[in-house]
C-alpha cells in the first residue's frame, strides 16, 4: 500500500443531478431499513432490486449501476490467505487455549495498516449499534418480522398513507432518543486521534457517531434526528414529535395523527431514505470523494451486500487500497485484506489497544535512541580539527 495520498479523477465521484432524481417505478435508491435480497418479493416497487437497471454512473448507485461496469475487486485475498481473529472464539476458549500469535497478528497487522494509512474511511452498518440498544431490523425478531417494508416504508406508500410508516416508527423504541453512543463508536474517536481515520460513512440512520464525536459522518440513509415536509420541504427536529405520538397511546396511527408542517400544514417526513427513494445527491458525492481517495477502508457491522456499500470498497480496492472488515460473521470477507472478525466494540476496542501499543513501541525506540546519542563521548580536540580541515578542503 502506498503513502501518497489519492486525489480521485472528477469522473469517478461526479453524478449528474438527472441521475440522483430518484425513479420510483424502478425503485432507485436503497436504505438502512433494505432487506436481504431473498426478501425481495415482499416489495412492491422493487426497491432492493436497485443496480440492474436505469441510468448507469462509474460508482455503482443503487439502481444506477449496469451490469459489469465495476472492475472487479482482483486484489481481494483468497479466504484461506486472509489475516483473520476471532474475538467471539477467544471468549469461548479463553486466553491460554487461543492462538495467541495468530490473534496478536492479525490486530498487529491491522494496527500497522491504519498507521501507514494516510486517508482510512471507516464504513459501518447495523452491527455497530446493536450494544446500545438498536436491533438489526432483518433479524428474525426485527422490523421486517411485524411490518412489510413494501407497506410501512416505501416512499409510494408514505406519500398515500404516511399514518403507516410514522405507526412503524412508534415500534422503534430507541426513536425516543434513549439509545446512547457504545464502546464501538467511542473507539473510533480514538482512532481519529491515534491514526489517519478521517471520516465515517454510515448507512445507519440512529446519528451516535455524532454523539460519540465523529467529527466527519457522512449519513448515506439519512437520519432519524430530523424530518422535512414533503410539500414545502421545511426541516425540524423529530423528538417532540414522537413524544406527541407517543403519548397517543395507539397501536395504529391514523391520518390525523400524522405530524403536519407548521408552515404549510404537508406531512412530514423523517429525513430516512425508503424504498424507491434516491440517496442524497451530495452525501452519496462526499462518500464516492472520500472512498476513492481513502488507502485503507475499515468496515464495521455491515455484509456488503447491497449498493452503495459494495460500490464503496470497490472503489478503494480497484485503487490498490486495503480493506479491513469487523463483522460478527463471516459476511464481507470476499472484500477484506484483513480480517477481525467478533462483535464491532470488542474488536475495535482491541484495534485501538494495538494501535497505542504500536505507538508507543515506536516512542520508545525513539526515546532510546535519543538517549543512544546523549551517551556518546564528546569528541576530541584532534577530531575536531580534523572536522575543521575536511571543511575547509572541501570549499576549496
Amino acid at each position: 500500500m502506498g503513502n501518497s495520498h489519492r486525489s480521485p479523477p472528477k469522473e469517478d465521484w461526479v453524478f449528474e443531478e438527472d441521475d440522483l432524481v430518484g425513479d420510483l417505478t424502478r425503485g432507485h435508491g436503497a436504505d438502512l431499513f433494505a432487506p436481504r435480497s431473498s426478501d425481495a418479493s415482499s416489495l412492491h416497487m422493487g426497491a432492493v432490486k436497485a443496480g440492474q437497471e436505469g441510468a448507469s454512473d462509474s460508482c455503482g448507485t443503487p439502481g444506477l449501476q449496469r451490469e459489469g461496469q465495476l472492475d472487479e475487486c482482483d486484489a481481494s485475498c483468497p479466504k484461506d490467505q486472509l489475516e483473520k481473529v476471532s474475538v467471539e472464539d477467544e471468549r469461548k476458549m479463553g486466553g491460554e487455549q487461543a492462538s495467541t500469535s495468530g490473534r496478536d497478528n492479525a490486530f498487529a497487522a491491522a494496527a500497522d495498516v491504519l498507521l501507514r494509512g494516510e486517508c482510512v474511511v471507516a464504513f459501518t452498518g447495523a452491527g455497530i449499534s446493536v450494544e446500545s440498544g438498536i436491533p438489526d431490523f432483518r433479524s428474525p425478531s426485527g422490523l421486517w418480522a411485524r411490518f412489510d417494508p413494501g407497506l410501512y416504508c416505501s416512499y409510494p406508500a408514505f406519500i398515500e398513507r404516511p399514518e403507516l410508516f410514522w405507526t412503524m416508527a412508534l415500534e422503534m423504541q430507541w426513536l425516543t432518543g434513549d439509545a446512547e453512543p457504545n464502546r464501538g463508536h467511542a473507539a473510533l474517536v480514538q482512532l481519529e486521534q491515534l491514526a489517519g481515520l478521517r471520516c465515517v460513512v454510515t448507512q445507519n440512520v440512529d446519528g451516535l457517531h455524532q454523539r460519540a464525536g465523529s467529527a466527519a459522518v457522512h449519513e448515506l440513509h439519512g437520519t432519524v434526528c430530523t424530518m422535512t415536509c414533503v410539500a414545502c420541504k421545511k426541516k425540524r427536529s423529530v423528538w417532540r414529535e414522537m413524544e406527541r405520538l407517543r403519548s397517543l397511546n395507539k397501536k395504529q396511527l391514523e391520518p390525523a395523527d400524522v405530524p403536519r408542517c407548521h408552515r404549510c400544514a404537508g406531512a412530514m417526513k423523517m429525513d430516512v431514505v425508503l424504498f424507491g427513494e434516491a440517496l442524497q445527491y451530495a452525501v452519496l458525492q462526499e462518500a464516492m470523494r472520500a472512498a476513492t481517495a481513502a488507502d485503507v477502508i475499515l468496515v464495521v457491522g455491515t455484509s456488503l451486500s447491497v449498493a452503495p456499500a459494495n460500490s464503496l470498497v470497490q472503489q478503494c480496492k480497484a485503487r490498490g487500497g486495503q480493506v479491513i472488515v469487523c463483522n460478527l460473521d463471516d459476511s464481507g470477507q470476499e472484500y477484506a485484506d484483513i480480517v477481525l472478525q467478533g462483535n464491532a466494540s470488542d474488536t475495535l476496542e482491541r484495534l485501538v489497544a494495538a494501535c497505542t501499543q504500536k505507538l508507543d513501541e515506536k516512542r520508545l525506540g525513539l526515546e532510546a535512541l535519543i538517549n543512544e546519542n546523549r551517551q556518546l563521548p564528546a569528541p576530541s580536540e584532534r577530531t575536531l580539527a580534523l572536522d575543521r580541515a575536511l571543511s575547509v578542503g572541501s570549499l576549496l
